[in-house]
């Protein structure tokens, strides 16, 4: 998109000059402007997308600054999300974060020289849904083994509005005497999840809270920090949500707590 500016000259100078072509007070500056483009777009995590982009030509004056735009809708506004570089190189790299999965954006690339504001073409880009992660661990579904002994785990609730949590898994093991508790700062999907104790700040989604409630929920006792909790999504639609090496305290002695459960 090539953005024209009105040329305007004095006229003083065309009344006496005897110049025998006319003057187009609305010159074509397409020739002025940048030219820059984007060349590939591609995921280097989870949430990020790679953007390297390319200016073709800085037009008639040196660019003042150029860089990016993102949206979920081609028809995008000339000020939404806007990535700036000052001075760039004829070829440079930025990132779009936080990106959706499973979603499609739209980039454009654009720069601005002293005549005005060239922006390139529209280009759609699907993000990916994420891969199941490897588990380092095999335990059957629906189970929990506590400190060695093997309790049925049947999941009881699961969903959102619970609270300080985007989502919210119970899961009753009665010959154990407690429940699992599972608190996650979105919807679980895919991926790798670290438990901590503070898991509902604000930026951290792969925080999860792992806690065992005795006597009907009035007691709690959370995991440990720094344990690594697995979500599995499977072709037919459920989940399975799975912990290798997690542990809790009662008293002073550390309990170790595996398990592996389903949600339909």
């Amino acid at each position: 998109m090539r953005l024209k500016i009105p040329f305007i000259l004095l006229l003083f100078p065309i009344l006496f000059s005897g110049c025998k072509n006319s003057l187009d007070l609305f010159e074509d500056f397409d020739d002025y402007l940048p030219v820059i483009e984007i060349k590939s777009i591609s995921m280097i995590d989870d949430f990020t997308a790679q953007v390297i982009i390319e200016i073709i030509s800085e037009g008639a004056a040196e660019i003042n600054y150029a860089g990016m735009q993102h949206s979920l809708s081609p028809d995008m506004s000339l000020f939404e999300n806007h990535t700036l570089v000052q001075s760039p190189s004829a070829s440079f790299i930025l990132e779009a974060k936080e990106l959706e999965h499973s979603t499609t954006y739209y980039f454009r690339a654009f720069a601005a020289n002293d005549y005005g504001h060239y922006y390139g073409s529209i280009l759609s880009f699907d993000v990916p849904g994420l891969s199941p992660p490897d588990v380092p661990c095999t335990i059957p579904e629906n189970l929990v083994i506590n400190d060695g002994v093997s309790h049925n785990a049947n999941v009881i609730n699961h969903g959102t509005d619970v609270g300080n949590y985007t989502y919210g898994i119970n899961v009753d093991c009665p010959s154990a005497g407690f429940m699992v508790n599972v608190f996650f700062n979105k919807v679980p999907e895919n991926g790798i999840y670290n438990t901590s104790t503070y898991a509902n700040l604000e930026g951290h989604e792969q925080r999860v809270l792992v806690e065992i409630a005795f006597d009907g929920g009035f007691q709690t006792v959370p995991t440990y920090s720094g344990k690594k909790l697995y979500v599995v999504e499977n072709e037919d639609g459920s989940k399975n949500v799975i912990f290798c090496d997690l542990s809790y305290t009662v008293f002073t002695t550390e309990i170790p707590i595996v398990g592996n459960f389903r949600l339909e």
